[in-house]
């Protein structure tokens, strides 16, 4: 009989994409290592979430019946609904990055870099197994195989811009109009979702300027991600994919829940923080200009954070616990 594996997370232009990006990205690893013994695979999303993602690939469930295996990725959605989808599940893991409220489940997963166990125990139920921290950060397979091709950057040469899948506060035009000011002439690539709602105001901010290019649904971040020297992003799920690759960041907090995330890289000297206003922006992208060396520091820094092969661990884990 086949494993019955269903993912409840939503995507939207407010909401974002990492959600649903980074269930994608164990829902590929599990149909990868279940191929053998079986496994179905759904989604429990919004009819907005299929708009919003391009290709989505996994059916899509209307009505929650009950399966092997339920993960939760979801702000909106906490104990209460957990509790509620009990007698339908065998196991429940819940995929979270803020130790703030309580969850019933089976597995909590937190794959914030430097997150320790002790930070969720008080907040699950005792059996429950707490997989926290940069070993089980949920990156895609491109990522991994790529990290080998990575050298540390050593100058600014090229520049990576990506705050997001949708971008609804349209920063990726004020981060252009910092990048203008400075009137390097290097290479910059713009990465955008193609339901982005400002996606037509980047495109003409682009044109304006002859070293920017913009890509909507990129077949490969991580191939846009290894040519880069630096990037330009927020401390969502892309802060680690960045981080595999070796790519130092300005990091822009575009929301609240992001603080941590953003506060863990500084330390690590993988990202500078930068303030959402077009002349920090500038000043900070002349600072690493004219300092290669902190550049290289912060590609050591990143690179040392994760490896990419998070999501391995946690789908083997998810199977082994149907076998036993």
């Amino acid at each position: 009989m086949k494993t019955k594996i269903i993912f409840r997370t939503d995507a939207s232009v407010d909401i974002g994409i990492g959600h649903v990006m980074r269930c994608l990205t164990l829902a590929d690893k599990l149909t990868e290592l279940g191929a053998a013994s079986g496994i179905e695979i759904a989604f429990a999303s919004s009819p907005e979430t299929v708009a919003t993602i391009p290709n989505f690939k996994y059916p899509i469930e209307d009505a929650l019946c009950g399966g092997d295996i339920l993960i939760i990725d979801h702000y909106e959605l906490g104990i209460e609904y957990e509790q509620s989808m009990r007698d339908k599940f065998d196991l429940i893991m819940v995929i979270d990055d803020i130790p703030n409220r309580r969850h019933e489940c089976d597995i909590l997963l937190d794959q914030t870099f430097g997150r320790q166990e002790a930070e969720w125990r008080p907040l699950i139920p005792q059996s429950a197994l707490a997989l926290t921290g940069a070993p089980f950060m949920l990156l895609r397979q491109e990522f991994e195989s790529l990290r080998a091709r990575c050298e540390p950057r050593t100058k600014l040469e090229s520049i990576f811009v990506s705050l997001g899948g949708t971008d609804p506060y349209n920063v990726t035009d004020l981060v252009l109009e910092g990048i203008r000011k400075t009137r390097l002439d290097i290479p910059v690539t713009v990465a955008m979702g193609a339901n982005a709602p400002h996606l037509l105001d980047v495109k003409d901010k682009a044109r304006s300027m002859s070293n920017v290019i913009v890509m909507t649904n990129a077949r490969s971040m991580a191939a846009l991600m290894v040519n880069a020297d630096l990037a330009i992003g927020a401390g969502g799920v892309t802060a680690w994919e960045r981080c595999c690759l070796g790519l130092p960041s300005l990091v822009l907090e575009i929301a609240d829940n992001q603080k941590d995330v953003i506060h863990r890289l500084v330390l690590a000297d993988a990202a500078l923080e930068c303030p959402i206003d077009d002349h920090a922006i500038y000043e900070a992208i002349l600072l690493l200009h004219n300092s290669p060396e902190i550049l290289t520091q912060m590609s050591f820094g990143a690179s040392a954070i994760c490896s990419g092969n998070g999501a391995q661990r946690v789908a083997q884990m998810l199977l082994d616990s149907q076998q036993g």
